[in-house]
């Protein structure tokens, strides 16, 4: 290059100059020729395609509007809708057919046959409705089209003119010094300075474009093949992790590519891969489809990166769980999205796994009836059941991350007696039986078992507390304690009973006796009578201790519970200012009853009642037909009862009183002789009912009795004649007390009878039998029940029967404590008298069971 000489370099110049000039001007020539073409060429196919678009979506549009008028086949809708879109002058016209009326709209030209034109079947619900055709207006084609041919041709003109002159006039300008400076700019991007300015160059140019053009290459191989190694690298990387990764368009989703562990996951080559879309990668049900995927996209653009799980189906149609990691970046100057992709499916099963066996063990905690609470080594409360939050009547929630003794003892330290200490000490259970407290301050007994929570370490990290509330079972414990205490004084007081009712029964007889001897305007009568009434109260104690007994039986009747509560209530309320207050359901059932016991029950409740109101007030008494089920916690059997509230308005029960108020003898009054609840209870149990009470200081007492319904039908009522009636006949009396043969026989005879004795039954088979052997028998018999050392009236009937069985027996005793008094008949008695009777009593019976047969 250095051997060429100064014209011969300039005469290359001008050869250089020359061709490039013709050549410029040739290349921009044919160049303008070719923009001109394909921007004539593009505008109206990009024109064509807008119209067409618009076409497409003019027909749809019409189509959808279309659709109810067809449906209705409204004619007039039809053309009116014709009507308006021909108005907006994109149209050159429109045809509308009806599956239904045939042509509706004929509006198509029909010289214009090359007019753009749209066809579309209308159909609803799948049902074909009519068909649209649009013939569309090309005058803007046109329009366009010949202005892109003016504006092609005069640009063409205009530039090759002043292209021509430009190059001619400044060619030594502009070719020369450009390939100085591009000469060392190359050479500077070859030394890896892509940094300085570009200036003049000496006259060899263009050699030194060559030499540099040629390091250039160099460095482009070498920089491509590191780029080739890098990428390599990056690629070995990229499919070699656990991870499936797919990048994503930010805008639209498209997948623009994946890894290797991509296409093992979801069982695709990586040409399918690319053509895939997310919904296909997906369930494509909500909220898993392209819808959703875009959402999570964009997210991960705007906000920050998004990590969540996604139902995921693999080429095969396998759905599977997968956890998908997303953020945005910014590569080749677009904004793309980085998913990764994992394989949760196992992990899932084993979630799924783990969340059945806590439902499990969750439904078998709260659905027992003990409560349960988690509690660690802080003693704070980690969970607790629906048992336990029931118990203390709160939501098991709010116990959570709270001391265990605040919540459910109200201590401000750990309980002494608490068994979690000595459960995580020992690592063995430990039990204990203690009271809970409410926040209401109402407390209840509980049974607490305690198992430590043993640690990885093998030390107690908490314990487990299981609580029974045993306060009913502690109620029905201090029941039979009560009713093991009454049965023991019971046995004592009817042992009393019955030899006090023999003595009265001695005693009131010859006071009978002795009062129809004497003047009655003496003043021994008037002694006799104050003795009598002496006598009949006696009569009453033993009557109430004969009650509280073991095993008085009450001698039941079918009756209404209505009139015993009333009458009772009134009796003892006359003259009080004390009212009642009543509350009976209709169809009141009635019951099987000891009338007499039962208005002895409301009688001394009442009673009661009316002293815990000495200011007055109001009895309330309801009485309503109950059948108790095993929810209800009463020591009851199933079936029908009736259940009798009686509720005062009094100064109350102290609750330490609750435990003694039904015992003999216990009563909070300073003239009170303590047997009136003691003998309400015993009445209440006999006649298998239940009795309960409720009280607090000045807020009035509660009683709640179950009597048990009878499914018979109520009698007619008997009254009573307290006259003495005179008698004929022989009576055979068998008693084992001297003095109650003597008065009683002479009893007997005052009334009209003879009467042969016997000390025990023996003794009156024999003479019962001597009596029949002789034709002389007895009218009736009276057996006294009892007979210590010899046989009594139960044994003595049925030898008699067994001798005649038309014998007509009265059993008597002082005491009810067997069956026979309640069911005498069943034994074969004809009548009962129970000690000590009067004289008006005993005739009447005696007359029913000779006169009655």
């Amino acid at each position: 290059m250095k051997a060429l000489s100064k014209n011969n370099l300039f005469h290359l110049r001008r050869t250089v100059a020359r061709d490039l000039m013709l050549w410029l001007n040739l290349a921009v020539s044919l160049t303008l020729v070719v923009i001109g073409a394909a921007y004539y060429y593009f505008s109206t196919e990009s024109l064509y395609n807008s119209l067409n678009k618009k076409a497409l979506d003019t027909t749809e549009e019409i189509a959808n509007v279309l659709k109810l008028p067809l449906f209705n086949v409204d004619d007039d809708a039809i053309r009116h809708t014709a009507s308006v879109y021909m108005a907006t002058g994109r149209l050159a016209g429109i045809r509308i057919e009806s599956t239904v009326n045939g042509v509706i709209v004929d509006r198509l030209p029909v010289k214009d046959i090359n007019l753009p034109r749209m066809e579309k079947s209308i159909t609803r619900n799948g049902l074909t409705l009519g068909r649209v055709k649009l013939a569309f207006n090309d005058k803007e084609i046109r329009d366009m089209q010949r202005g892109a041919v003016w504006i092609t041709v005069m640009t063409i003109i205009v530039v090759v003119l002043v292209n021509a002159f430009v190059i001619r006039r400044i060619m030594h300008f502009v070719l020369i010094s450009p390939l100085a400076r591009l000469t060392r700019r190359i050479e500077d991007i070859a030394s890896g300075t892509y940094h300085g300015s570009m200036a003049h160059v000496p006259q060899d140019d263009l050699n030194k474009l060559i030499i540099s053009a040629n390091r250039m290459s160099e460095q482009i191989e070498i920089r491509t093949r590191q780029l080739t190694e890098s990428e390599m690298r990056y690629r070995e990387i990229y499919n070699a992790t656990s991870e499936a990764i797919l990048l994503l368009d930010a805008e639209t989703g498209t997948i623009l590519d994946v890894n290797q562990t991509m296409l093992d996951m979801y069982g695709y080559t990586g040409e399918e891969a690319l053509k895939l879309t997310v919904s296909d990668l997906s369930l494509a049900r909500p909220p898993y489809t392209q819808k959703e995927a875009l959402q999570w996209i964009r997210r991960a653009v705007e906000q920050c990166p998004q990590f969540f799980e996604w139902r995921a189906r693999r080429k095969n149609g396998e759905l599977f769980w997968v956890e998908v990691s997303m953020s945005s970046s910014e590569i080749g100057g677009q904004r793309r999205v980085l998913a990764v992709v994992r394989d949760i499916t196992e992990r899932r099963k084993a979630e799924e796994a783990l969340r059945a066996s806590e439902q499990r063990y969750r439904s078998l905690v709260d659905n027992i009836d003990l409560g349960v609470t988690l509690i660690n080594r802080d003693h704070e409360i980690v969970m607790t059941n629906k048992a336990q939050g029931r118990f203390f009547r709160k939501d098991p929630e709010e116990f959570t991350g709270r001391k265990c003794y605040r919540e459910f003892e109200k201590r401000d330290h750990v309980c002494v007696h608490c068994p979690g200490l000595s459960a995580m000490e020992t690592l063995h259970a430990a039990q204990v039986e203690t009271s809970g407290r409410r926040d209401d301050g109402s407390t209840f007994a509980v049974h607490i078992h305690a198992f430590p929570v043993i640690g990885p370490s093998g030390k107690a990290e908490g314990f487990i507390e299981v609580i029974e509330d045993i306060t009913e079972r502690k109620r029905l414990e201090e029941e039979l304690q009560r009713s093991h205490r009454l049965e023991s004084i019971g046995i004592l007081a009817g042992g009393i009973a019955h030899d006090f009712n023999n003595l009265l029964t001695a005693i009131l007889n010859n006071v009978y006796l002795t009062k129809n001897y004497i003047d009655r305007e003496s003043k021994g009568f008037k002694s006799l009578e104050a003795a009598e009434k002496a006598g009949l109260r006696a009569v009453e104690l033993t009557r109430q201790l004969l009650t509280f007994s073991r095993g008085g039986e009450p001698v039941r009747q079918t009756t209404s519970i209505i009139n015993v509560i009333k009458e009772s209530a009134e009796f003892v309320l006359r003259g009080s200012n004390v009212k009642c207050e009543y509350d009976i359901a209709d169809g009141l059932w009635p019951v099987d009853a000891d009338q007499g016991q039962m208005s002895q029950v409301i009688h001394n409740l009442i009673l009661n009642a009316d002293q815990a109101m000495p200011e007055g007030g109001v009895i309330r008494i309801s009485a309503k037909n109950t059948m108790p089920d095993e929810g209800d916690a009463l020591p009851l059997k199933k079936g029908r009862y009736v259940k009798i509230v009686i509720r005062d308005e009094g100064i109350g029960i102290a609750k330490e009183h609750f435990q003694k108020i039904f015992d003999p003898y216990f009563s909070t009054k300073e003239t009170g002789r303590g047997l009136g609840l003691a003998i309400i209870y015993s009445i209440i149990r006999q006649h298998d009912g239940y009795i309960s009470v409720e009280s607090e200081m000045s807020a009035g007492t509660t009683f709640t009795i179950y009597i048990p319904a009878s499914r018979k039908q109520i009698g007619g009522e008997k009254t009573k004649d307290d006259a003495m009636l005179q008698g004929k006949g022989k009576i055979l009396l068998m008693d084992d007390e001297e003095i109650i043969r003597a008065s009683l026989g002479e009893m007997l005879n005052v009334m009209g009878y003879e009467v042969e004795f016997a000390e025990n039954g023996a003794d009156a088979v024999e003479i019962y039998m001597q009596a029949l052997e002789t034709s002389q028998p007895f009218d009736a018999v009276i057996l006294d029940l009892t007979v210590p050392g010899g046989m009594g009236g139960k044994e003595t009937i049925k030898k008699l029967i067994r001798i005649d069985p038309d014998v007509r027996a009265v059993v008597s005793s002082g005491y009810s404590n067997d069956p026979v008094m309640a069911n005498f008949r069943e034994y074969g008695f004809s009548a009962l008298l129970a000690k000590p009777y009067d004289i008006g009593e005993l005739s009447r019976v005696l007359n029913n069971v000779i006169d009655g047969g």
